[in-house]
């Protein structure tokens, strides 16, 4: 009788511990994506670029992965996954060389796989190389083009994550040339679609005559956006709202960092020249002296604000000549103005400068009053 009760009551333990074997839910982490979230966010992606992808996509972990993609898997290292051109030769997996078109696109998975939002992008931005890749084949590249449209793409199917804070930090503070960057060319993506391109499909353009010459590239999206996207690419990067959309630049995963201008006092005897290079994008606070006459000489691209004043913002294309007093503190005794002076409402004007393709040079002199 005991050894029966016995039985009973192991035979309700162990059916209690297969309960709830049976009924845990899936663990949080997971060695990388399952497939059909792969082939889900390939799916959508295509239909964002109006093509889809003709080639296969393999994904697994780093243990699982073909031992001659070693030197890739170490060279991604920190990164959350590598996506490589692959073909089977004799039997065989491996890399493709230069020059050659992508036969597989196989995505090694590097870390854990939580299923959440910084996942997703990355994943998308994985699928992008993809399509990248279906239409380059195996080429270098620069990555300012390659890996900063890929950053962008991941995190615009996603909406924007944290996985781009850091890229988005370096984009928004440090003065670097486009042609100098990489993850952190997101911002320029970015600015286009704020430009009212359709970047997904523009890319897929560019992507099927790219040249490897970084300015063939940015003269492509150029002359596909228009002037006004480089009129307010560097005020932009000035992040302040309260002056309008030309003056706060957006995008996913957007932080709230922005960019310090260079502060100058201009005067007579210190006047100010600058050189803006190829690729770059300056801010200047400039504070003005009264009574002078305050000469403007920009060969290039931007807009000027000055602080205060109903009508504060110009922008300006190519060449930008014009001369400014603060205020009244230009008038002649007779009360008229110096010939071809604008008044300016205030003595600090933020000066915003792009460099294209070429150098950008602007020149600000502060002379006498004629009148005095």
């Amino acid at each position: 009788m005991m050894q029966r009760k016995w039985l009973s009551f192991l035979g309700l333990l162990l059916s209690s511990v297969l309960l709830v074997i049976l009924t845990q839910t899936e663990p949080a982490f997971s060695i990388a994506p399952p497939a059909g979230m792969m082939t889900k966010t390939a799916a959508e992606m295509g239909n964002l670029i109006g093509r889809k992808l003709t080639r296969p996509i393999i994904m697994t972990d780093k243990k699982s992965a073909p031992a001659v993609f070693a030197n890739s898997i170490k060279e991604a290292a920190g990164h959350g996954a590598v996506t490589i051109a692959a073909k089977k030769a004799g039997g065989k997996w491996e890399e493709q060389g230069a020059g050659e078109t992508m036969d597989t696109c196989w995505i090694v998975w590097l870390s854990s796989f939580a299923n959440d939002s910084q996942d997703k992008s990355l994943l998308a931005h994985e699928i992008y190389h993809c399509f990248q890749n279906e239409l380059i084949g195996v080429r270098e590249m620069p990555e300012w083009f390659i890996e900063g449209s890929a950053m962008w793409a991941g995190e615009a199917y996603t909406g924007g994550t944290k996985m781009s804070s850091p890229m988005w930090k370096d984009y928004l503070s440090n003065q670097k040339s486009l042609f100098n960057r990489g993850y952190d060319a997101i911002g320029f993506y970015a600015h286009l679609k704020n430009s009212g391109v359709n970047v997904w499909k523009l890319l897929d353009s560019i992507l099927k005559t790219a040249s490897a010459d970084s300015d063939v590239l940015f003269n492509q999206f150029v002359k596909f956006a228009g002037d006004s996207f480089l009129t307010n690419w560097a005020s932009g990067l000035a992040r302040k709202s309260e002056a309008g959309p030309d003056w706060d630049t957006t995008g996913p995963g957007i932080t709230t960092d922005k960019r310090s201008p260079e502060p100058i006092a201009l005067s007579s005897s210190t006047p100010v020249s600058r050189e803006i290079l190829r690729g770059l994008q300056a801010l200047y606070d400039v504070q003005v002296p009264n009574g002078k006459i305050i000469n403007f000489n920009i060969k290039g691209y931007g807009a000027l604000r000055w602080t205060g004043g109903s009508s504060d913002i110009l922008k300006f294309s190519q060449v930008f000549n014009k001369r400014y007093c603060v205020g009244e503190t230009c008038r002649c005794e007779d009360g008229s103005s110096p010939a071809g002076v604008e008044t300016a409402p205030s003595n600090q004007v933020l000066v915003a400068v792009t460099g294209t393709s070429r150098s950008t040079f602007v020149d600000i002199t502060a002379e006498d009053n004629p009148c005095k």
